[in-house]
Order: structure tokens, then C-alpha cells, then sequence
């Protein structure tokens, strides 16, 4: 199954200066084989559902 997923993560209690967050992100997404395009509130993704699962989910430990 193909989807699009509009992800947006919100870093908690880091500050103003999200670019760090973003570009580590960004990496690991882009690392991931998936087609991305950031955007002002997040990020979309375009993939197969089990390809967006197993390369999105490392975000979730970038920190």
C-alpha cells in the first residue's frame, strides 16, 4: 500500500533553535530511501507503508 504522511515532531523543552532537530531528522528520513519534502509544518513522505515504518522510526530516537 502506498501513503503520503505529513509528520511533524516537536521537540519538548530544547529551546527555540529547532534546525539541529530538523536537519538530523531530515538525515535520517533521507538515509531511509524515502521521498521527502520539508515544508513550514513538517515534513511529507511519500512510500509504501512498511518502507515509511521501518525508516521513519529512528526519528523518534534522534535526540
Amino acid at each position: 500500500m502506498k501513503v503520503i504522511v505529513d509528520l511533524c515532531v516537536l521537540p519538548i523543552g530544547v529551546g527555540l533553535h529547532l534546525a539541529p532537530y530538523i536537519a538530523a531528522c531530515e538525515k535520517v528520513l533521507i538515509d531511509a530511501g524515502l521521498k521527502i519534502q520539508l515544508h513550514a509544518n513538517g515534513t511529507a513522505i511519500a512510500s509504501g507503508w512498511l518502507t515509511f515504518g521501518v525508516g521513519a522510526g529512528p526519528v523518534f530516537a534522534v535526540g
